[in-house]
């Protein structure tokens, strides 16, 4: 068994399926994108789910040139971030201290280009869903899902935001908020 057919399969999919969600998606590179990168799919197991119709070189060209890098689908969070020139601490601790504002929070991972898993491996202390629920309570969870499609506005929701919820730290310490 592949790496790629071993990995759908956890997923509960066969590479038949994969391959026709592909090939039924092929004019909407957004929605590949996401669900490769929500799914944890690199840009070879893509490949290779599309057999000999089209290259691991098509496939990284099809994402670059629909606005799309294809370092965030085939890079540990880490790899990632160095490769940005940053490392996992300083964007921590960038973010931790603006933990009240959720258009902080956005901008920052904009301008590392993170992903909502990127921002759970980042931020350790919190449980994903945490994160989420207090980025969609502040109308921020539609711009992760919009970062890389080239094709919607940009509207960064900065104008008459109403913070909504907090996220909370608790060490043994102290509690921050």
């Amino acid at each position: 068994m592949s790496k790629t057919t071993d990995h759908l399969y956890k997923l509960g999919i066969t590479t038949e399926e994969a391959h026709e969600y592909l090939h039924a998606n092929l004019n909407r590179p957004s929605e590949i994108f996401k669900i490769s990168e929500k799914y944890d799919v690199t840009t070879e197991m893509l490949a290779e789910i599309m057999g000999e119709e089209i290259s691991l070189d098509e496939i990284e060209e099809y994402m670059s040139s629909n606005g799309y890098d294809t370092d965030v689908l085939d890079l540990s969070t880490e790899e990632y971030i160095l490769k940005k020139g940053a490392n996992v601490q300083e964007i921590h601790d960038e973010i931790i201290s603006k933990l009240k504002s959720p258009v902080a929070i956005m901008a920052i991972s904009k301008k590392y280009g993170l992903t909502m898993d990127m921002l759970d491996d980042i931020l350790e202390e919190f449980d994903y869903d945490d994160i989420s629920q207090y980025l969609a309570g502040n109308e921020m969870d539609d711009d992760f899902d919009d970062m890389y499609d080239t094709h919607d506005d940009d509207d960064d929701h900065s104008d008459d935001i109403e913070i909504v919820g907090t996220l909370t730290i608790t060490t043994t310490t102290d509690v921050v908020q």
